[in-house]
C-alpha cells in the first residue's frame, strides 16, 4: 500500500499518521541544514501577498457566482409570473 494518494488535483496527498524517515547524516554542518530548510520551506512558501490575493480572487469568484446564481433564479422566477 502505498503511504500517499493522487487527489483530482494532481498533487501528492499524504495520510495525517505518515511520517517520513529523514537521513539527517548528509549533513556535515548546521549551516547546510539551514540552507535546506531555507530552500524547501522558505523560499518555496506562498508569501503573504500571494495568499491575501488568492483569498480575495476566491472571495470575488465566489460572489460573482453566488450573485449569477441569484440573477438566474430571481429571473427565471419572475418570468413565471
Amino acid at each position: 500500500m502505498k503511504p500517499f494518494v493522487i487527489n483530482r488535483y494532481g498533487r501528492m496527498v499524504f495520510p495525517s499518521n505518515f511520517f517520513p524517515n529523514l537521513d539527517f547524516s548528509v549533513f556535515e554542518t548546521l549551516d547546510q541544514f539551514a540552507a535546506v530548510i531555507r530552500r524547501d520551506f522558505e523560499e518555496k512558501a506562498p508569501s503573504e501577498a500571494d495568499i491575501v490575493s488568492r483569498l480575495e480572487s476566491a472571495r470575488t469568484a465566489g460572489a460573482t457566482t453566488c450573485c449569477a446564481t441569484s440573477r438566474s433564479t430571481c429571473s427565471g422566477s419572475t418570468a413565471t409570473r
